[in-house]
């Protein structure tokens, strides 16, 4: 899609040396059980700045859209992002699990975590190297 050159021209306006991508499996789960997604991050993940992706948003936006239980979680979390006015990448990839992992593997030079319930990008960011924690109902894990 893009050279890694210029991907790596893109990411280096992200100021933030402690960075912590959410994803939309954790942020989805946070307002389904009535968690505190920004509160677990500060209690939990000290010192590190919440981000989401451009393609995280696409996806809540899709899910949104859809007439299905989630899709009034997936508007929540939009509204939540707004609120708490979470910094956002402007990745260029089309799905997000993708991007999560080209993203953490590009900002490999930060101190940079994942929080994601999705147990298939769970395993592959490990298998690069980023630190990956999943979000339950007390803590993270």
């Amino acid at each position: 899609m893009h050279s890694l050159r210029e991907m790596q021209i893109y990411y280096k306006g992200i100021a933030d040396s402690k960075i912590v991508i959410i994803d939309t499996s954790s942020i989805i789960y946070a307002i389904e059980n009535n968690i505190k997604i920004d509160q677990i991050v500060q209690e939990e993940l000290h010192g590190y700045k919440p981000y989401i992706l451009m393609s995280t948003i696409r996806e809540l936006k899709s899910i949104a859209k859809k007439g299905i239980r989630r899709a009034i979680y997936a508007k929540a979390a939009l509204s939540l992002i707004r609120h708490l006015k979470i910094n956002i990448i402007k990745d260029r990839y089309r799905y997000a699990d993708r991007s999560i992992l080209k993203t953490a593997d590009m900002l490999k030079d930060k101190d940079i975590a994942v929080l994601t319930n999705d147990t298939e990008l769970y395993y592959a960011l490990k298998d690069i190297g980023v630190k990956a924690y999943r979000i339950s109902r007390y803590n993270l894990r």
